[in-house]
């Protein structure tokens, strides 16, 4: 396969839409709700069967969507965050709550991806 340049790996990370966008055409037909579905299996395996390699998909996807910050600008992506979003919120219902109050979780991976979410929604706002 071709390699990344270092400015190009820098802009992935700052940015994963290109990565996600390309994940979805290639591995799930294009379809956004085709990934919104595995991640919602994985969040059910890690919560109902304590599967650690659902807690780990679960977590790395959506840490990964939740990085995106021009998601809306592709294709179908402004109706994939919504359904991202709404499918995040129901999630997080679902989890016991000392994921978020426990002084050994305060750094989780969850308060930096809903952080980087909503910062980017705020952002937009503001400049909207």
């Amino acid at each position: 396969g071709s390699r990344l340049s270092a400015s190009e790996i820098t802009a992935l990370q700052l940015d994963p839409t290109p990565l996600v966008a390309g994940l979805v055409r290639r591995c799930y037909a294009g379809s956004f709700a085709e990934l919104w579905g595995e991640v919602e299996l994985a969040f059910t395996l890690f919560v109902y069967l304590a599967s650690l390699p659902g807690l780990e998909f679960w977590k790395l996807a959506v840490h990964l969507v939740s990085s995106c910050t021009t998601l809306e600008e592709i294709d179908g992506g402004e109706a994939a965050l919504v359904d991202f979003i709404a499918m995040l919120s129901a999630q997080i219902q679902l989890l016991p709550h000392d994921l978020f109050y426990n002084d050994l979780l305060q750094d989780s991976f969850l308060r930096q991806s809903l952080g980087n979410l909503l910062a980017e929604e705020e952002e937009k706002l503001g400049a909207a």
